[in-house]
């Protein structure tokens, strides 16, 4: 570099006074040329930028002056009547400005929120779950760990400072009552060792963490608990029963929204492990037994190696020889909630997809903003360039008149932000709006939010001053007193590029809305293979071996007009277990196929309407069911099976020691016990009367009357549990939640982004007209008509949507086809869904731009040329 870049002179000569210019730029050069002498090429150009950015101080450089009370009360003065004179514009403004940066601040308290998860204990960044991957017929990541775990650990792993353990009961709601008789419906219940409090330590309300635990008796509650059974007297002391057993309140805890548990009590795991179902020498001495607890270890920073490595030697020590390989590993806690790779997790993860993708849009959002303020301001600015000229003529210097832009760039940023800021705190918690994400005020009100709040209006105040900078840069004062541009600005081309960036942006968001918006309803219309409109079912929660026989209230149910059929089972379409735990291999055979399994009762495929597709049902008069199994059609499938009735069939469980053999007696049609993110796995069915999902089919499930019935009849049946019913339809829906969130965003963000480029392309549109009026009025007098005139205007901007329209297809398209690689069902991506968002855009933009041609187009020529 021999010479000072024009650049970085240019940017100077806005700030600095003549005198001193030259002097700057000689020490700048000089100190450039002496690392470059000195081998430090990065360095140099490092410094180079920081000693020209830095090296003047904006706004206060030339004269004291422009920083002076007179320069900020005559710029407010001006901003104000600017304010009066154009209500309309600046109401646009700001409203852009507003719509923008509440979007911004909406998505960032739910990205932080999002990732606030579990960070909120004392030592959050030293717990982890301690999980496995299985190297079976499959590898399998397993959350669920043994018994015997924690006393292996704490024996000889010194490493680990704390250890403690959780039983999902997340589907296994206790039978609440308080006072005794008087049923709670859906509390949720959490078993947990003893020293839970220790390693997670809740805030508690009532009662101490140091024994909230350490009895069998005890139960500590959540605060909403507390509410709903005493409303606002004291819990502690107070009896509980919990499927007919009294609990003594030993706490009550603050519990958190964001946190990867789910409960509303919360006692001993040894209550369960006490009872004579469990053989008590294999929990002290089996490694594989009871493997079904999420176990929580405390480890020092630093330790973590070590304590794998430990836990896989014990485990390989006392495997047993027929349970497959594993190898253990750590999942930090504060990293479980938007892990979507774990199923059967003790509450809903988020989905880490879809919060990425969003906080990604809301900084696009954040730079459209700055790039449509900028164009709207480059169109106020040249309305104002007469007042700009005479100011110039007068004595303002280039920095004085930058100084008034800017001043007021912050004053209408600030207060856009401000507003979008209050309005989100004050958003009421019952706003009746079904938005795609939940807003979290609360996350606002941090000093991390309030600098990222300060350096948004700064960021957008500078970009929006760029445009202007350039503008007053290549002012000349006698064609600013016609109201006139200079040519090099008004053909400046990154106005162009922005504009296409910008289109380009708007299809993107368009054709992805109507991508996902069909694969969601493709998804919503597919037949899942089962009845889901007029199917409703109640489920109990006592599921032991005192549960009431459900053969009577069967038949009451079957009594009701309108009632079709009645079944029972263990679980329900899309709640199944998660994973493949079963192995099916056919009598003889040394390879089978890994399945899941459900146990259902008579008449379930005839309630839920599942198509049997060859075989038979189970059936009362046939007492060899109860040896029998129905398979589905893709276990038939795989395992090879053309004639499947009547083979035997062994069952093992997770590749262990045989479970049990059956007699295959009837082959049903898969349906989608899970979503249709994933593929039919294999499956079969056994016979179990009496379980505890009872599902009804309905002639009309919206009847009231045979609601009314129905809960009329459950008290003679389960007097103890409170009445609960269950649409499927609802719980079809659920499991799509995340999908149609993910629509939704698009669908809103579509939107938000198509306003403000409207907005923007309004502003730019506006410039580009008062530029070409000249030229616009030479042509009408030369015979050309409105019509012409019209679309020779318009013409570009259908040019810029078509070039924007090429540059955005293929990013577009792969991000679409890697989205839908998410689902195993899924739509193929249509050509004309680009050619819709296309149209979509073309529209707007002409409308947009429609009334500042017209308005260039219809002018007087006479009035426009008579100056020349």
């Amino acid at each position: 570099m021999t010479k000072f870049p024009k650049w970085a002179s240019l940017y100077m000569s806005l700030f600095c006074d003549s005198e001193i210019q030259e002097e700057l730029e000689g020490d700048i050069l000089s100190n450039y040329h002496w690392r470059i002498e000195n081998n430090q090429r990065v360095s140099a150009r490092l410094h180079f930028l920081r000693d020209v950015l830095f090296s003047t101080r904006f706004m206060f450089s030339r004269n004291s002056s422009a920083a002076s009370l007179q320069l900020l009360l005559s710029t407010f003065t001006i901003y104000w009547r600017n304010i009066k004179r154009n209500k309309v514009a600046f109401l646009l403004n700001i409203f852009g400005l507003f719509i923008g940066v509440f979007c911004f601040l909406a998505i960032y308290s739910f990205h932080e929120f999002e990732n606030s998860y579990d960070r909120q204990y004392t030592k959050a960044d030293q717990i982890f779950r301690i999980e496995k991957v299985e190297y079976d017929l499959e590898e399998k990541r397993v959350t669920g760990t043994s018994y015997l775990l924690p006393e292996f650990v704490a024996n000889q792993i010194a490493e680990v400072s704390n250890m403690t353990g959780v039983i999902n009961m997340r589907y296994d709601r206790a039978n609440l009552q308080y006072p005794k008789g008087n049923p709670w419906h859906r509390l949720t219940l959490t078993l947990a060792k003893p020293n839970f409090f220790e390693v997670f330590d809740f805030e508690f309300l009532e009662g101490s963490p140091d024994d909230a635990l350490t009895d069998t008796n005890r139960i500590v509650i959540t605060e909403s608990t507390r509410r709903k059974l005493f409303k606002e007297n004291d819990a502690y002391g107070k009896v509980l029963y919990v499927n007919e057993k009294p609990y003594e309140v030993s706490g009550v805890i603050l519990f958190p929204e964001n946190t990867h548990f789910e409960f509303d009590f919360i006692i001993n795991y040894e209550v369960m492990f006490s009872t004579d179902f469990w053989d008590k020498e294999k929990l002290a001495t089996d490694w594989h037994y009871a493997d079904f607890i999420f176990h929580y270890a405390q480890i020092p920073h630093g330790k973590e190696k070590e304590v794998i490595e430990s836990i896989n030697r014990l485990y390989a020590k006392h495997k047993h020889e027929d349970k497959p390989e594993a190898d253990f590993q750590l999942h930090s806690v504060s990293d479980i909630h938007l892990d979507e790779s774990t199923d059967w997790e003790l509450s809903e993860n988020g989905n880490a997809y879809f919060v990425q993708m969003m906080m990604i849009l809301a900084l696009i959002v954040i730079v459209l903003v700055a790039v449509n303020y900028s164009f709207i301001n480059i169109a106020q600015t040249s309305n104002r360039i007469k007042e700009l000229g005479l100011r110039n003529i007068l004595g303002s210097t280039n920095t004085n008149l930058l100084s008034i832009i800017v001043i007021e760039n912050i004053i209408s940023i600030s207060f856009a932000s401000v507003v979008a800021a209050l309005a989100i705190l004050w958003l009421p918690d019952n706003l009746p709006l079904q938005l795609p994400i939940t807003i979290h005020p609360e996350m606002l009100l941090t000093l991390k939010s309030t600098w990222i709040l300060l350096g948004l209006i700064l960021l957008l105040s500078l970009l929006a001053s760029i445009f202007p900078m350039l503008l007053i840069q290549s002012l000349q004062p006698i064609l600013a007193l016609k109201g006139r541009i200079a040519s090099r600005f008004g053909h400046f081309s990154l106005l162009k590029s922005l504009v296409t960036v910008q289109v380009m942006i708007s299809l993107g968001l368009i054709i992805s809305m109507i991508i996902f918006h069909r694969q969601i309803s493709f998804l919503m219309d597919k037949d899942p293979g089962f009845a889901v409109q007029h199917i409703g079912y109640l489920e109990r929660y006592d599921r032991g071996d005192n549960r009431p026989s459900y053969e009577a209230f069967k038949e009451e149910l079957l009594q009701i007009p309108g009632i079709n059929s009645v079944t029972s089972s263990a679980q329900i379409p899309l709640r199944w277990p998660a994973g493949n735990n079963y192995e099916l291999i056919l009598k003889g055979e040394e390879e089978g196929v890994l399945c899941s399994r459900a146990w259902i009762d008579y008449d379930y495929f005839e309630t839920l309407e599942i198509t049997m597709q060859e075989g038979r049902d189970y059936s009362k008069q046939m007492t060899s069911d109860t040896n029998a199994i129905i398979i589905g059609a893709s276990a038939a499938k795989q395992l090879g099976l053309d004639d499947p009735l009547g083979k035997t069939v062994k069952i093992f469980f997770r590749g262990g020691a045989i479970v049990e053999e059956k007699t295959i007696i009837g082959v049903v049609e898969d349906f989608n016990y899970r979503t249709f993110h994933s593929q039919i796995m294999p499956h079969y069915y056994m016979l179990a009367p009496n379980g505890p999902v009872i599902t009804i089919n309905f002639a009309d499930i919206h009847n009231q009357q045979v609601h009314e019935q129905i809960q009329t009849l459950w008290p003679s049946y389960s007097p103890n549990e409170a009445y609960n019913f269950t649409y499927m339809e609802n719980h079809y829906e659920k499991q799509y939640q995340s999908d149609l969130a993910q629509r939704n965003a698009i669908f809103i963000l579509a939107g938000v982004v198509l306003l403000l480029a409207s907005l923007g392309i309004f502003g730019i549109s506006s410039f580009v007209a008062k530029k070409a009026t000249k030229a616009v009025s030479i042509r009408k007098v030369l015979g050309a008509r409105v019509s012409e005139l019209y679309i020779q205007q318009a013409k570009q901007y259908v040019i810029i949507s078509v070039i924007s329209f090429l540059l955005c297809m293929v990013p577009v398209y792969l991000i679409a086809f890697n989205w839908l690689q998410g689902y195993a069902y899924r739509i193929v991506i249509n050509p004309m869904y680009f050619v819709t968002g296309l149209a979509i855009v073309i529209l707007i933009i002409v409308a947009v731009v429609t009334g500042n041609i017209l308005k260039i187009a219809t002018l007087n020529p006479v009035n426009t040329l008579k100056d020349e």
